[in-house]
Order: structure tokens, then sequence, then C-alpha cells
């Protein structure tokens, strides 16, 4: 086949794909809706015959009987309406397409928002349930380094720290969507996932009081774990939860009522901090205390290895959000040190562990070595 019938069938195939899109076409000006297709050397045509037919026919060259047509029904009628389209116009085609997929959808009214969710999805969303593994992973940590190390290990009592970490977390999730939006963080400009509160879907008084509610479950079963042993150590944790919970984002709600509205564990940069805490340290080792009776070294070092992959995710993060952070004065590490110390932060978050492993493993491996030598 000559080249430039091969450029004809390929520019075909693509009209094809063009044509069967979601793109609205009669919005682009580009070309009438099109109901089959005619290609014919340099120009494709577009042909709008009756319902009952459907034609697609290839001409590479001619326009005789030597044309393919593939027809429902009926023998294709002579088309009612022509629009030729260059091959410029196809790449417009093409750039309005890719314009169109960063765009968001419309509605039937022209607006740029998509209808809103129900009122269980909005609530599902505002406790981001994709995240919670994050209270999960480091109580399953504490229970099975308890287990390895001394067969000490309640399934019960770590089950219940585990929901009183969940529900400490959902809370802190709520508050974080109804501080932020009243404190101008979280606006139309945002990138990410969708805030309920931002969006409408949810009033800010309505998302401050259930992130009240939450939390007052989080102490009820707190109370529960100090009345099981936990005592003192266990009660200062609990203590030390649930006000970071209110304390992350701030507000003036609940701490504005105390005057303490002006403290802010994110926006004053310490988020990183934060979270190397809340999912590392505490949940690996109250749980493993819980169990024991005591602290050791090894959950120490595995509750800071929890608490760097936690930290790597206000990470990420701090850079979606650099530009709206920045305008609104939360001082995140990318805003205060940059993006390029953000991305060397997250990588030494997530590699720093397993640096530490392989030269663990290394210091190993030559002890073993070394005492195979003294015994040859």
């Amino acid at each position: 086949m000559a080249p430039a019938r091969f450029k004809n069938v390929l520019f075909g195939f693509f009209g094809l794909l063009v044509s069967s899109s979601h793109i609205n076409l009669n919005q682009q000006h580009l070309l009438s809706p099109p109901r089959g297709l005619l290609f014919h050397k340099s120009a494709m045509t577009v042909v709008a015959p009756k319902k009952t037919t459907t034609t697609m026919s290839m001409i590479l060259g001619k326009t005789d009987s030597s044309s393919f047509h593939h027809t429902r029904h009926t023998t294709p009628s002579i088309p009612q309406h022509r629009s030729i389209i260059s091959t410029d116009r196809i790449v417009k085609v093409l750039d309005a397409a890719a314009q169109q997929q960063h765009q968001p959808p419309k509605n039937k009214e022209g607006s740029s928002s998509s209808p809103p969710p129900s009122r269980l999805s909005a609530w599902i969303q505002a406790i981001r349930p994709k995240t919670l593994s994050a209270s999960l992973m480091p109580v399953l940590v504490g229970h099975a380094l308890a287990w390895e190390e001394y067969r000490s290990a309640d399934i019960g009592v770590s089950f219940l720290f585990w929901i009183f970490a969940v529900l400490t977390q959902i809370g802190t999730n709520l508050h974080n969507d109804y501080a932020d939006f009243v404190k101008g963080a979280d606006t139309n400009l945002r990138v990410g996932p969708a805030r309920a509160t931002q969006k409408g879907w949810i009033q800010p008084k309505t998302m401050a009081k259930a992130s009240s509610l939450i939390l007052a479950a989080a102490i009820a079963v707190g109370i529960q774990l100090v009345s099981m042993g936990g005592g003192l150590p266990v009660a200062l944790a609990v203590f030390a939860c649930i006000f970071g919970a209110v304390a992350y984002t701030g507000g003036p709600y609940p701490l504005g009522a105390i005057g303490l509205g002006h403290i802010s564990i994110a926006y004053a940069g310490l988020g990183d901090v934060f979270t190397m805490f809340y999912f590392g340290l505490v949940p690996v080792l109250a749980t493993y205390y819980l169990n024991t009776g005591f602290i050791s070294a090894t959950a120490i070092g595995f509750s800071l290895i929890m608490g760097s992959f936690a930290s790597a995710i206000i990470t990420v993060n701090n850079i979606r959000d650099v530009e709206t952070d920045k305008a609104i004065g939360k001082k995140t590490s990318a805003v205060r040190y940059g993006v390029k110390f953000a991305k060397r932060e997250y990588v030494l978050s997530t590699t720093s562990n397993n640096i530490s492993d392989n030269k663990k493993d290394n210091k190993a491996v030559k002890q073993q070595k070394d005492r195979n030598a003294l015994h040859s």
C-alpha cells in the first residue's frame, strides 16, 4: 500500500475513535454530530445518513464500486449532510480532548461542579477510610512484638486499643475537615481529595459536633484501657492523643473556647513530628506496654519505623498543598524549606529503615563468618 494511502487509513481509524469518544464536538464547533464516517484521501468526511443505516466507506483514491460498505438493516442512503475535516482540524480535536480531560465534568445546567454525593457518602469521604490503616498497622506491630518476645499478647486488649486509635484518627480527620475550611486553607483552588465542609456537603457546625462525639467515644474507650491495667502511662497517652486530635489543625472550636484557638500543630509546621509521635511511638509502645507491662528498646525502634512511614504521608500532602498553604500562612516543611527539601524528607522517611536493616544484616553476616572461622 502506498505511503499516502496508508496515511489516509490511519487518519480514518483516528477519526473513528474521535467520533465515538465522549467529547461534545458540537461545543467545539469543529464538526457536526457524526452518524457514519467516509474517508477520502487527505480529508475525513462525516456523514449523517438515515437512522436505520450505519455506513462506513473507506475509499483509497477511488469512489467507484470498489468502496466498502458495512450496512445495518438497509442499503445506505445518500448522505444528507457532509462536513469536511482536514488533518489540522483533527489536531485541534485532539487538543480540545486533552483540555477537556483536565476540566471538571459539567452538569446539565452547564455548571462545572459535579452533583453532590448522598449524605452517607459525604460522611464516608469525610472520615477518609483509605487512611485508617495508619492507625491499625502500628497496633498490629506492637501486638506482634509482645507475642514474639514474651509470648504475652492479649488480642482483646490490643483490639480495644485499636478501637481507641481509629476513633481518635476519625475524630482528627473530621476536625481537620472543619478547621481547615474555617481557617481558609480549603478553598476552591485546593488540589486533592474533596473535603466535605469546603464542598458544602456538611455544615461546619455539624462537622465540629461530629468530631467531638467521635473523640468522646475515644475517651470512653481510653478510660476502659486505663482501668484494665494501663495505669498512668496509658492515661497520659490517651490525654495526649485527644488533645493532639484537636490541636493538630486548631481553630475556634473547641480550643478557642478555652483561649487556645491560636494553637495549631500543622500550621506551625510540626505535622511531620505529630505523625511520628501519634502514629508511631504512641500506638506501638502503648499496645506493647498493655500486653507486657514495660517498654523495650526493640519496641521503641519499631515505633520509630512506623512513625516515619506515617510522617511520609504528611510530607506528600505538604508537597501537594504547598501553594495553598503558602497563601494562608501554613508553615509546613514544604513551605518553610521548599519542595526539594520536602522530597528529600520523603525519601529519607521511606528508605532510612531499609538502609538500617541492610546494615544490621551485613553486621550479622560478618559476625556469623567470624564464628565460623573460629570453629574451623
